[in-house]
């Protein structure tokens, strides 16, 4: 896969991810949407499944932002540009 691929398929469910990272190509393009995808991911995990349930509408909030990042990154993805997520871009698991 290409670099613009990679960086979509990433966004594309927790399979896609897999599939993106395992025969996606590594450079710095697709490394930055990987990185993107899969923090914005596991920002949601605990709250999709229902871990933290005191704060109610405040992580609804939360996970409505995140979802809007993730639908910026993939069509930052398609058009062949960099993305970074607001607030959580800067953490950093995946490198070039």
């Amino acid at each position: 896969m290409d670099s613009k691929t990679t960086g979509i398929v990433t966004y594309l469910t927790l399979i896609g991810f897999i599939i993106a990272l395992a025969a996606g190509t590594k450079d710095e393009y697709s490394a930055q949407h990987m990185n993107n995808a899969l923090v914005n991911m596991l920002f949601c995990l605990p709250v999709i499944l229902g871990w933290v349930p005191i704060l109610g509408w405040i992580l609804d909030l939360w996970v409505l932002f995140v979802g809007v990042c993730t639908i910026i990154g993939f069509i930052h993805a398609c058009m062949g540009k960099p993305f970074e997520t607001p607030l959580i871009g800067k953490i950093k698991i995946i490198k070039a």
